[in-house]
């Protein structure tokens, strides 16, 4: 379907350059959107590993929380941007 062609391309995008935030991110979206919650929570954590390497606080924090708010709804069903869960493997 839809989703995993898409994960199939970022998946691609990222043997060219894992630290692609950009990638990370859209793959963790698809992943989600598949239904493949664990995968997208790894892809989610990957991309917030990346971002805490990044030189644009602005955009780290802004992707960082909404990788946060993902992980948050996929773990316990509510954005709670103002609280971060932890991150279960």
């Amino acid at each position: 379907d839809k989703w995993d062609a898409a994960s199939e391309a970022f998946a691609a995008a990222l043997n060219l350059d894992p630290a692609n935030v950009d990638a990370l991110y859209g793959l963790a979206l698809a992943r989600k959107c598949a239904g493949a919650k664990v995968e997208a929570v790894k892809s989610f954590t990957s991309a917030l590993e990346q971002l805490a390497k990044q030189e644009d606080a602005t955009r780290s924090n802004v992707l960082g929380r909404l990788a946060r708010g993902h992980i948050n709804f996929i773990q316990a069903g509510d954005w709670k941007l103002t609280n971060v869960l932890t991150i279960e493997s």
